[in-house]
């Protein structure tokens, strides 16, 4: 055996060698994904207050989309607090309504009576993310900024201020590295949401609410990658000098990966290696008119994902699933390492086109197994 006292083998493995299995791999930081982000389905009772429970934790960044008709996703957090709503699908400034979500709760959260978030008989998908709990304030920047940060899990949220910017500003972040993808949305502006990863780079960006192409806008990011300790930001006329919200991830081994993958148009098409099972998927390629689809194993808990016309939830739009007429994704297999394009599909295995994708873990590899 060797020195874990595993193997059968005929003679005594060389010191420092082990056994090819996933009981010797290490253990990970974060052994259960679920503390961190998790994914519940409800069904709405039109009640005046609904307390939806089964997250595991209280969350800090809370998603509701309405699964079985056509309404706009429904965004809040901890930092900017419960009854403060932006639209991930919309351009809107924030809005404050106390009927869409109550309160964050230690197990969950309550909705109110709106029907974006708790119309009767209808089902709903909540993505739930954990950061830090209360903000505290940050002054690594060069504008103090209001951060509730996880770094375990690297997912920080950012409150910050522009309206006495004088150009270029850096904010702090939270983390102990550098945000691998940031998504920024003014709160009191019609502005679009804009979107870093690291392997498009930092002279351009997506948009979050559309669909358009990767493009290359510098007054965004100034031509500047984040670091350790802070994000930039460029021109006052894209930011419009009012406050801000900005939500930052990086890759975790075992929990979290953000990345690109190249199409193929293969029915067989590529297999993307996270090093965990996904529970949760967002993809977008770079090309115009290829949207951003969102998985997750509660809501596709078998392989494949869906048919090959319809899968995912279009994230820049209100409907209520993937839809066909070309908007499908197409399936996808979720495996113990990573998924699968199963489609030969413009919106997520086009030849020639780079997608970006955020994952987070249902289980690390050396836990995981197949569907």
């Amino acid at each position: 055996q060797d020195s874990n006292s595993i193997g059968d083998f005929y003679y005594e493995p060389p010191t420092g060698y082990l056994a090819l299995c996933t009981s010797n791999l290490p253990d990970l930081e974060i052994a259960l994904p679920g503390e961190n982000f998790n994914t519940v389905l409800y069904t709405g009772d039109g009640a005046v207050s609904h307390a939806i429970t089964g997250v595991g934790f209280q969350p800090d960044m809370n998603w509701v989309k309405a699964r079985s008709f056509t309404k706009d996703h429904n965004l809040v957090d901890s930092v900017r607090g419960a009854h403060f709503r932006l639209i991930p699908n919309g351009t809107n400034a924030e809005n404050e309504d106390a009927e869409k979500i109550i309160s964050l709760d230690s197990d969950g959260f309550t909705t109110g009576v709106d029907s974006a978030t708790n119309d009767n008989t209808e089902t709903y998908v909540a993505w739930n993310w954990k950061a830090g709990g209360a903000a505290a304030s940050n002054t690594d920047g060069t504008i103090t900024s209001s951060v509730s940060a996880n770094p375990t899990a690297g997912f920080s949220i950012v409150k910050f201020d522009l309206s006495s910017q004088t150009g270029v500003e850096t904010m702090g972040h939270g983390l102990a590295q550098a945000p691998e993808m940031i998504m920024i949305k003014s709160r009191e502006s019609a502005y679009n949401w804009s979107v870093y990863n690291k392997d498009i780079g930092n002279t351009k960006r997506l948009i979050l609410n559309d669909s358009a192409a990767t493009s290359t806008y510098t007054e965004v990011w100034n031509d500047t990658s984040p670091t350790s300790s802070v994000f930039t930001i460029g021109d006052a006329v894209w930011h419009g000098a009012d406050e801000q919200i900005a939500y930052c991830f990086h890759s975790v081994e075992g929990y979290s990966k953000v990345g690109t993958y190249r199409g193929n148009a293969q029915w067989n098409g590529p297999f993307i290696y996270t090093g965990f099972r996904p529970a949760y998927l967002w993809v977008k390629g770079d090309g115009n008119s290829q949207h951003w689809h969102q998985f997750d194993n509660k809501q596709y808990p078998y392989n494949p994902t869906s048919n090959t016309t319809t899968t995912g939830i279009v994230l820049e739009e209100a409907a209520n699933t993937g839809g066909g007429g070309g908007e499908g994704m197409g399936a996808i297999d979720i495996l113990s390492n990573g998924f699968k394009a199963r489609a030969n599909n413009g919106n997520g295995n086009d030849v020639n086109t780079t997608y970006t994708y955020l994952a987070f873990a249902e289980s690390p590899f050396k836990t995981s197994n197949a569907r």
